[in-house]
This record gives structure tokens, C-alpha cells and sequence, in this order.
């Protein structure tokens, strides 16, 4: 729609215009999210973002080659099963033995737990 106003009009109908949408928040992103419920009420729901674990160390010939986990796969170093909800011992726990004070306080720390999340061909 098309009106014919001059340059004080123009620059009230801005004003009027940004004072509405001032409130109304445009975009998105993956933590906030706004949705059009019934009636036209716009309603924003906000994603809390928790910490699950410890942060995967990536390590620079994965970067280069674009392979991930690896070290992790093969029983190289330590890990964690999701599945399970376990430590999986690395070939270094598994040499120094699984009762040490370090790995103590790990629900894995006993033989059957590394077993039973698949470690188990890592021990010979």
C-alpha cells in the first residue's frame, strides 16, 4: 500500500513502527527459537545447553585427515560409553592395572565393567 506523505510523516511512521516491533525479536539461533502459537502469540522457547562430559581432545592428524576417535576406537586412550555410562580403561589403565587410585573412583574401574563395554579385547 502506497501513501503520500512527506518527510515529518515518514519519520513518525518509523518511530510508530519501530515502537511495535521493538519488542517482537527477528531471527534465530539454536539456543533460542521464537514459534507462532494459537491466535498469533508469538512465543520464544530457550534451549539450556549442558555439559555432558569432558571435551574430546582432537588431536592434529585427525584434524588434517577428518577422522575422529581413532585413539578412542582402537583402546589407545580412555573413553566413555555412553551406552553403559562407563569408563572404557585405555591401553595405559589397563597396563598399570585397574585398581589404582586414579581409576578407583571410575564406576569401570572393575574388570567386569571394561568387559562388558568392550574393552575386553584390549587387555592381552
Amino acid at each position: 500500500k502506497e501513501i503520500d506523505c512527506d518527510a515529518d510523516e515518514l519519520a513518525q511512521l518509523k518511530r510508530e513502527l519501530a515502537r511495535v516491533e521493538a519488542g517482537r525479536w527477528q531471527g534465530t539461533s539454536y539456543l533460542a527459537q521464537e514459534m507462532e502459537g494459537i491466535g498469533g502469540v508469538v512465543k520464544k522457547k530457550v534451549r539450556k545447553r549442558v555439559r555432558v562430559g569432558a571435551t574430546v581432545k582432537e588431536w592434529e592428524d585427525e584434524r588434517e585427515r577428518g577422522g575422529y576417535l581413532g585413539r578412542e576406537q582402537k583402546g589407545l586412550v580412555r573413553s566413555w560409553c555412553s551406552w553403559c555410562e562407563r569408563v572404557v580403561l585405555g591401553k595405559k589403565d589397563v597396563e598399570r592395572g585397574s585398581g589404582t587410585d586414579e581409576l578407583s573412583r571410575w564406576p569401570s574401574a572393575s574388570s567386569s565393567s571394561a568387559e562388558s563395554s568392550g574393552a575386553s579385547e584390549y587387555r592381552d
